[in-house]
């Protein structure tokens, strides 16, 4: 996804120039160059934590998964003015969120059950 939106800046800057005309055009660059750093730092972490959490299956893990994507969440619908694209983002982080969270609950009600219970 951050191939596209890295590959057509001019279109993403353009898009807010014509919404926030008052703002000079070199200062949309800068402001879109650091929010696309940001991302791909929040992504670094995101896909670590991801695959933390599916290889340790520790509840913790996907709450800290959670937590980052929940963040994920909040500065998305900060940045969903740069991108359309950027709702299809919002989306997906949403159904990552939710899932762990899920999955956290899951796991938690599988530690509490009796070990006689899980064996089949």
């Amino acid at each position: 996804f951050y191939f596209f939106w890295g590959g057509c800046p001019r279109h993403s800057v353009g898009e807010v120039a014509g919404m926030f005309a008052a703002i000079p055009t070199s200062t949309l660059w800068s402001i879109f160059w650091g929010i696309f750093a940001c991302e791909v730092i929040y992504l670094k972490a995101y896909y670590i934590l991801g695959f933390m959490a599916i290889y340790k299956n520790r509840p913790r893990a996907y709450q800290w998964f959670a937590h980052l994507a929940g963040f994920g969440i909040l500065a998305q619908g900060l940045f969903s003015y740069m991108n359309k694209f950027n709702f299809l983002l919002f989306g997906l982080r949403l159904t990552s969120f939710v899932y762990a969270k899920f999955l956290r609950s899951r796991l938690q009600a599988m530690v509490l059950l009796p070990f006689e219970e899980l064996i089949v």
